[in-house]
């Protein structure tokens, strides 16, 4: 899979969270990696990368309308993400963090957990710590934990593992109806935990680009005949 995912490099490793920081080194710069993924649900990690992106210009200087419309960012190397941090978060009105995350899904609700961030003086270390912020679950969690401190604590299971991983047998059934806690318990029962930091990029990746909830690329996929279990009606596409 990760042979199949480097062909094609998808959105996740170009604007996935742990792209968009300079550091992990310091509080600041944990904050980073803690902000999009704060910001990721619901939205594709273009639309979350460019918010992190105008959060990190914008956020400390006064900014119009129109600059902030004619904003643009292509790559992640055209901006050093250093900007953003516990302070000018915490002096933000929440209608600038509004105008500036805009247009992530559930913005206004992002807007107001983001503002709280701001009383913040690092990212908790632990799974259970960083459940108790808003808008924070299990699954990004796992991630900051493994971002933000270098520490597995799991394996962060979302829309694109928990359809995948059934597909490919690897956890719950070939129906993909378990549910994510299911496959979480799984995947994290049957797979050697030195491989569990990368099943999240590597799946989710492989997700983006191949195996698409709607219209999966079956009948271009080395996986077919050989670890996929799943049997799709198969259509060539035009």
């Amino acid at each position: 899979m990760k042979q199949i995912v480097k062909t094609s490099p998808p959105p996740v490793q170009k604007y996935g969270a742990h792209c968009l920081s300079d550091t992990n080194k310091t509080p600041d710069g944990r904050l980073r990696f803690l902000v999009p993924l704060l910001l990721s649900a619901q939205t594709k990690d273009n639309i979350t990368a460019m918010a992190i992106f105008r959060l990190d210009k914008f956020l400390s200087e006064q900014f119009s309308d129109d600059e902030l419309k004619s904003f643009e960012c292509e790559s992640i190397n055209d901006i050093k993400i250093h900007n953003l941090t516990f302070k000018n978060i915490k002096q933000a009105e929440i209608s600038t963090l509004e105008k500036l995350i805009y247009p992530v899904g559930f913005y206004k609700k992002k807007a107001l957990y983001l503002k709280k961030l701001g009383d913040l003086e690092d990212v908790p270390n632990n799974v259970s710590e960083l459940i108790k912020l808003n808008g924070i679950g299990f699954k990004m969690a796992k991630i900051a934990t493994h971002i933000c401190w270098d520490t597995i604590s799991g394996i962060a299971v979302d829309t694109h593992v928990q359809r995948i991983t059934q597909k490919l047998g690897w956890a719950g059934n070939t129906k993909v109806t378990a549910s994510a806690n299911t496959v979480m318990k799984d995947l994290e029962d049957n797979i050697p935990n030195n491989f569990w930091g990368e099943i999240n990029e590597t799946v989710v990746g492989f997700g983006q680009v191949w195996c698409k909830a709607i219209s999966p690329n079956c009948d271009q996929c080395k996986l077919r005949n050989k670890e996929c279990k799943w049997k799709p009606q198969l259509k060539t596409r035009k």
